[in-house]
């Protein structure tokens, strides 16, 4: 209850009209090398196959970090072909969102990475097995975004965001 209690003034606003603002997600602003950091640390990516190929995406650029002019928006790991390393695009704006959009992306391109010794053929996979190595790192990267954070009311809002992104029934918000 205590912890309802200090977040009682944030909870009640999330029931006005303007709670899609209080999650505008501004909230936490890192610069892309803090982002790497927070991924590294996290649980998922700091196990050594994980750490090692993972570093692999930030050393050789292989992540297309800046949003542009005439960029697609949106963000996705794409295989390439077996013979090639994957390629990661995002729009890194620095926003709580960006870091587990990152997660998210790397849990697909390290599970991509690994595929590629199945060749062409069989290196490719269905929807539900492809989401997993992605939700899991971006679940990690979120269970350990609480733990650094202090606080309580930036807490309650990395849970709120998670809950308000994840919940089909909401409509999106807008950076």
């Amino acid at each position: 209850m205590a912890k309802f209690n200090d977040n009682k003034e944030l909870f009640e606003s999330l029931s006005q009209p303007n709670a899609i603002e209080l999650v505008n997600n501004d909230f936490l602003k890192e610069n892309w090398s803090e982002a790497s950091v927070i991924l590294a640390n996290s649980t998922c990516f700091s196990q050594e196959l994980m750490a090692e190929i993972g570093k692999k995406f930030f050393e050789n650029s292989w992540i297309d970090v800046p949003p542009a002019e005439g960029k697609e928006g949106g963000a996705y790991a794409h295989p390439v072909v077996p013979s090639v390393h994957p390629y990661i695009m995002l729009n890194y704006m620095g926003k709580t969102d960006d870091i587990m959009t990152l997660a998210h992306e790397l849990g697909h391109g390290i599970h991509q990475y690994l595929a590629r010794k199945q060749g062409y053929l069989l290196s490719d996979t269905p929807l539900t097995l492809a989401e997993t190595a992605s939700v899991f790192g971006e679940m990690l990267t979120f269970k350990y975004m609480l733990k650094i954070e202090q606080n309580p009311h930036i807490k309650f809002k990395i849970r709120f965001n998670i809950f308000w992104t994840n919940n089909p029934a909401n409509p999106p918000h807008t950076p």
